[in-house]
């Protein structure tokens, strides 16, 4: 912190919002004489003495100076204290500025890491907490809200309101780590069993919050998952939590040997000399130098999408034989376009039944009874007339959206009165839709998804009916099939992991394809 240069609030020009906290805020700020951008955590002073909450900001202010003092060039991994002043009603905290958001924000945007960029991650969260270790601070909320990007893509270790600054008062002799107790601080999906039960602080309950960051940016999801904490810290004291088909064995083993009940047994418990030298050398980081990696570009994040392995590629949910299955997919897209059957029973919405999502996840997908539906013109009663030559899909079935412009209207209408999911596609007529299993990440979650006109791809959360997303559709998007439950569909910017639970994955991607085709004809 530069001490010796005295400033106040009408020093900076003060932007947008960038982050909310129960006594503070957080905006983007410019300093007039350098135009410098910080972010400028603004604490009410009346707020932080209703929540009693001086302890916290005071050991915060503590950290950071105490890391500025120390800065240590091969681990310039923590947010900067550039200045704190302070107001009438407010103080102020002029932090380095990190443009790239939080950590949790990227893993939530690509869905999980691949090999490369996991264990790059890894590597300087862990050299950044070989640094605060030497200076007797553990972090104790260790979390991918906490851990920053900067300009260049490297992290900025953050938050350190619930830090503790350890002294040689109380040793484990075991493991020579310092100990105090302690209250209850943290998250609840990354606080370690110590910190549950025995009320004790360590170093290694940082390590305990890295296996859990590590599991988190390979899957998508932190280990510890449930709908309230209570139940969360039932699952940490049993060590309850599972790998998702697709995790990397190294860090899987790496995972299992960090997230250990006993501190004691936790990779780099024992380690000393401020180097976490077991951890260094395990097979998921022993390829990096950890004291370099601040000069390195960090690799271009990502999403790790599992190859057509042995097990994606054989479905354990198919039956034997193909001739009647194909002849029963045939079957079902001839039907869907030639048979006439009732107005309102074919438009019913294709809801289903969908597990209580608990979890992030889907755990069990296999068990809805419902099945995805091609909505076309016999189910409104419609005689399809379209002048000139009609597109039709490699097997000879006519385009799902290739209709007259009064077919279109007169099925609209119906799908206004009786489609729940009408007003989540923007107006556009829903030419097929179905429940699917989409991944982000390792673990699958299950949505409605809608094909329309437009071309949209539509998909929602069923059970709280929100809108998550679409799946953007051009002359480029391609599917490619893994086996009769299993599909991608490509984009240019990402590709989408789709499972269809009634194994009926061969129509959904004639489906896309003959849109596609339709809306973007390849000359």
């Amino acid at each position: 912190m530069q001490k010796q240069e005295k400033r106040t609030e009408n020093d900076f020009i003060f932007g947008k919002l960038i982050g909310e906290g129960s006594f503070s805020s957080v905006f983007l700020a410019k300093e007039i004489r350098s135009k410098h951008e910080y972010a400028a955590k603004i604490c009410s002073k009346h707020l932080i003495a209703q929540e009693k909450k001086i302890e916290q900001v005071l050991r915060e202010k503590e950290v950071m100076t105490i890391l500025n003092q120390a800065e240590n060039k091969t681990a310039p991994f923590f947010v900067k204290l550039a200045y704190a002043f302070q107001s009438d009603a407010n103080l102020y905290f002029i932090l380095s500025y990190c443009k790239h958001g939080e950590l949790l924000d990227l893993i939530k945007t690509v869905g999980n890491f691949d090999h490369e960029s996991a264990s790059f991650y890894t590597g300087e969260i862990l050299r950044g907490l070989e640094h605060l270790h030497s200076l007797n601070i553990v972090h104790r909320d260790l979390k991918p809200e906490n851990i920053l990007l900067d300009d260049r893509m490297h992290i900025k270790i953050s938050d350190f309101g619930s830090a503790k600054i350890l002294e040689k008062v109380e040793s484990d002799e075991a493991t020579g780590d310092l100990l105090r107790s302690s209250s209850f601080v943290g998250t609840a999906q990354y606080v370690s069993p110590e910190l549950l039960q025995e009320k004790k602080i360590c170093y290694a309950s940082d390590l305990w919050s890295l296996g859990c960051i590590i599991y988190q940016i390979v899957s998508g999801l932190p280990p510890f998952r449930s709908k309230s904490e209570y139940l969360i810290f039932k699952s940490i004291l049993a060590l309850n939590y599972e790998f998702p088909s697709g995790f990397f064995d190294d860090a899987r083993d790496l995972v299992q040997k960090l997230l250990v009940l006993d501190a004691s047994g936790r990779l780099g418990a024992r380690d000393r000399g401020g180097r976490y030298c077991s951890v260094r050398n395990h097979t998921f980081l022993a390829h990096l130098n950890l004291d370099t990696l601040h000069l390195e570009t960090p690799p271009i994040i990502t999403t790790y999408m599992p190859d057509a392995s042995e097990e994606s590629i054989w479905d354990k949910n198919v039956t034997p034989g193909f001739e009647k299955r194909e002849l029963d997919l045939l079957q079902q897209t001839i039907t869907t376009t030639c048979s006439k059957p009732k107005v309102v029973e074919n438009l019913q919405d294709t809801q289903g039944s969908s597990a209580p999502q608990s979890s992030p996840n889907y755990e069990n997908p296999s068990k809805s009874s419902s099945s995805s539906k091609v909505v076309t013109s016999s189910q409104a009663n419609i005689k399809s007339s379209t002048p000139g030559s009609s597109r039709s899909s490699s097997r000879g079935v006519k385009n799902i959206a290739d209709i007259t412009k009064d077919e279109h209207n007169m099925r609209l209408e119906v799908q206004k009165k009786e489609s729940k999911w009408h007003r989540f596609v923007d107006g556009n007529l829903i030419l097929k839709q179905g429940l699917v299993d989409k991944r982000k990440g390792l673990f699958p979650r299950r949505r409605m998804f809608l094909l329309t006109t437009g071309p949209h791809l539509y998909y929602v959360d069923p059970v709280n009916n929100v809108l998550k997303g679409q799946v953007p559709l051009d002359g480029t998007t391609r599917c490619e099939g893994k086996n009769f439950r299993t599909f991608f569909i490509h984009t240019p910017n990402r590709v989408y992991y789709l499972e269809d639970p009634e194994n009926s994955s061969k129509q959904w991607m004639e489906a896309v394809d003959q849109v596609c085709s339709y809306y973007f004809p390849r000359s």
